[in-house]
């Protein structure tokens, strides 16, 4: 039965999911736009990555597809959960028959897929758009590490989103929180260049 009422919510949101416009631009269009952005303006010189002389837009390419997974996982559903909590929908699906742990968990996996979309979209742009192409034996690690990464978003943004008082200020503490965090951790620049 558990089961059932699992797929039955997955279904609802991921279905939700793709009517969401802002969480679209926010999970597809903007690493999107980023990575043609950063690919073009690093051009083919070389940058030291991990004791290793790779081209500079070879080299944003995985940063730019860690926001994805970051936006996709963390910041859609820590926006998701504080908006749902604060209009009194989680409530009212608590009067449901379906158990808290089937709604905390279809929107796990509904993050994690959108994250594993994104960074699929955007291995084959970078690959038709500008021929850069995964390394040989490349796509299953890299589909671990999405997966991997997007569940621990996805645990970091419900605990955020426990912290978060009301809409309004939800968005304002995820950018003060993961800017900084952005920008030092080498997710638009190489570490080298820093």
């Amino acid at each position: 039965m558990t089961q059932v009422l699992f797929f039955h919510q997955l279904r609802y949101d991921l279905l939700a999911l793709r009517r969401n416009r802002r969480s679209q631009v926010f999970i597809l269009l903007l690493p999107l736009l980023l990575l043609c952005v950063f690919v073009g303006l690093y051009g083919t010189d070389t940058v030291e990555v991990a004791g290793h002389q790779v081209e500079a837009n070879r080299a944003s390419v995985p940063g730019v597809m860690s926001l994805a997974v970051l936006t996709g996982s963390f910041m859609a559903l820590t926006m998701a959960v504080v908006y749902q909590r604060e209009g009194g929908i989680l409530k009212r699906r608590r009067a449901a028959p379906v158990p808290a742990a089937v709604l905390v968990l279809s929107r796990v996996v509904t993050a994690t897929v959108s994250s594993v979309a994104a960074v699929a979209v955007m291995v084959v742009v970078a690959d038709a758009a500008f021929g850069i192409d995964p390394p040989p034996g490349g796509l299953l690690p890299a589909l671990f590490a999405v997966i991997v990464g997007s569940l621990c978003f996805a645990c970091c943004g419900y605990a955020v989103a426990s912290l978060v008082t009301n809409v309004e200020s939800a968005q304002p503490i995820l950018q003060f929180t993961l800017l900084p965090l952005q920008l030092l951790s080498g997710l638009y620049f190489p570490m080298s260049q820093l």
